[in-house]
């Protein structure tokens, strides 16, 4: 049974090197029918190799912790898929002169359910439409 559910609202960048973006995630919670609308947190967006080949990908990073969220880091895995390999996302390149500073992301169609008693999620934990 899942006890709390994410719905991300948007995901709004500044671009602040060449590869590296910050900016805040903003979403409502729900626990136990009780919605706690409009909160964030601090991420940043970069490339990183984590396949050990030449091939950088973008990856989100949260830089604080979501102490009121059991499994933040579970919903920050599946975000990462969500928005990259789902939505199939593809954030600015940097050699475009005309790429604008900012960069924003809509995710109102989704939730995400996590499951406070599960010690940890699969990598690919699953959300669901709204609907």
């Amino acid at each position: 049974m899942s006890y709390i559910k994410i719905y991300p609202k948007s995901l709004n960048l500044l671009r602040v090197e060449p590869n590296a973006y910050t900016g805040k995630v903003l979403f409502d919670i729900e626990q136990y029918g009780q919605l706690y609308p409009n909160q964030f947190f601090e991420v940043r967006v970069a490339r990183f190799n984590i396949t050990g080949t030449h091939e950088s990908e973008w990856s989100i990073l949260s830089v604080q912790d979501h102490p009121d969220i059991k499994n933040f880091d579970s919903f920050l895995r599946a975000l990462n898929f969500f928005v990259f390999n789902s939505l199939k996302i593809q954030i600015p390149g940097t050699t475009d002169p005309h790429a604008p500073p900012y960069f924003d992301v809509e995710l109102r169609e989704v939730y995400f359910a996590l499951d406070p008693d599960s010690p940890t999620a699969a990598p690919d934990y699953s959300w669901e439409d709204v609907g």
